[in-house]
């Protein structure tokens, strides 16, 4: 039995316009404003503990953003695919093309 590297992810969000909250890590070779962030479901998850790829989202911000805290959660809103990749501090399964991003009610 085979099965597909992709069959934790859900295929339906591909091309979804969404809005998400979690929490905005940068990549460590990055300054302000971050163009590339990671959206994870919890504060400090990337240190000692990834989240499974399925949790883990990869964020473009065209405009870029400067965040003051990494501790506080946001809310992005953009259209998510379905782009399983991997960098330096966690192995993604989604992307989101972020329209916005602010602090999370």
């Amino acid at each position: 039995m085979s099965v597909s590297p992709r069959s934790d992810l859900v295929e339906a969000y591909d091309g979804a316009r969404v809005r998400i909250t979690g929490f905005a890590v940068p990549f460590n070779n990055e300054a302000p404003p971050y163009r590339r962030l990671l959206l994870i479901p919890f504060s400090g998850a990337c240190v000692k503990f990834p989240p499974p790829r399925n949790q883990a989202i990869l964020l473009d911000v065209a405009q870029g953003i400067t965040l003051d805290d990494f501790v506080d959660p946001v809310a992005v809103t953009g259209v998510m695919t379905v782009a399983p990749a991997e960098t330096d501090i966690a192995k993604t399964g989604y992307r989101i093309t972020a329209e916005t991003i602010a602090p999370a009610e």
